[in-house]
């Protein structure tokens, strides 16, 4: 049996409020209870032909204006945020498995790109992101 105390206790307690408030200011939390949200991190894949890199992102009911996509050297940040439409104080939620929130995914990637024909489109969901490399192979 593990020896506490009620300083270490209130310490602990203490230390679970601050982690849980710096982790609604920075990620935000919808109606479900921090330990039972999952943030919001969509899924990429990364795929190479001799002409470029394209990656794709599954960014479902998101928007262009919602994400935001930029390159720095030979990492590609995508962002955005994913926000609830239902106001979950007009109602008793029984089930939530949906999430929300902000996110930020970056790949590392395998070859020198052009940044300057960048292209990325979102259509059903599906951010792509097509990177021309900076010599066609």
């Amino acid at each position: 049996m593990p020896i506490t105390s009620e300083k270490s206790d209130s310490q602990l307690r203490g230390l679970l409020e601050e982690t849980e408030a710096f982790m609604a200011e920075r990620f935000g939390h919808g109606p479900c209870t921090l330990a039972d949200e999952e943030v919001f991190s969509p899924k990429l894949e990364m795929s190479e032909t001799n002409e470029q890199v394209v990656i794709s992102a599954e960014l479902p009911g998101l928007e262009m204006p919602d994400v935001r996509v930029w390159l720095h050297g030979d990492l590609l940040s995508i962002s955005g945020e994913k926000k609830t439409k239902t106001d979950y104080k007009e109602r008793h939620t029984w089930l939530c498995e949906r999430s929300y929130g902000s996110f930020t995914r970056c790949v590392r990637l395998p070859a020198d790109v052009n940044a300057g024909r960048i292209t990325t489109t979102l259509e059903n969901g599906i951010l792509r992101v097509c990177l021309p490399h900076q010599d066609v192979r």
